[in-house]
């Protein structure tokens, strides 16, 4: 059974990684929850490794707002199992649970945030908690920011499972 408020928090974490991404010069090419609604994962790059770090914090960094915003009254799309018969209008979702379950934890926004505080400063373990300090602060301050792309990004994303790079534009203009 699908938990309503850890879908709506899935998306609005993964969303942040996208508002993020394209407000700091990169790209976000798709973000999509899984049919269960307890995973989920946003594709972005052409982010040098600072930007990435802070797009990484971002999505953990905006997960108060699921708490503060009210998810959709129900999703648009209904998740139908890879492989599965569907109809036309019946979105499909790429990557099945544990696809996207261990793509998510190979690229985990704690092992990024951590690998970019300690690159380069590798004995110094003040500076590591200091860097990634700093990487919070800056999440955070993209966050506060861009709330009302972020919540116009998650709620369709919620409601649809899967948005791509084209309709997560389409949103942002809209918001402006």
């Amino acid at each position: 059974m699908m938990d309503t408020n850890r879908r709506w928090t899935v998306a609005v974490h993964e969303s942040a990684h996208c508002i993020a991404a394209i407000r700091l010069g990169g790209r976000c090419h798709s973000a999509e929850i899984a049919a269960d609604g307890d995973t989920g994962f946003a594709r972005c790059d052409e982010l040098g490794p600072d930007r990435y770090a802070f797009m990484a914090a971002s999505g953990p960094g905006a997960e108060y707002l699921a708490d503060e915003y009210s998810p959709p009254d129900l999703p648009l799309a209904v998740p139908v199992p890879i492989g599965e018969s569907l109809t036309a209008d019946v979105p499909t979702f790429a990557m099945s649970h544990s696809q996207l379950a261990t793509l998510a934890l190979s690229q985990s926004d704690e092992m990024v945030i951590a690998a970019w505080a300690v690159r380069d400063h590798e004995g110094d373990f003040d500076s590591w908690s200091r860097r990634a300090r700093f990487c919070h602060y800056v999440a955070a301050e993209i966050v506060s920011d861009n709330v009302a792309l972020i919540v116009a990004v998650a709620t369709e994303l919620f409601r649809r499972g899967r948005l791509d790079a084209a309709e997560i534009l389409e949103i942002i203009h809209k918001e402006f």
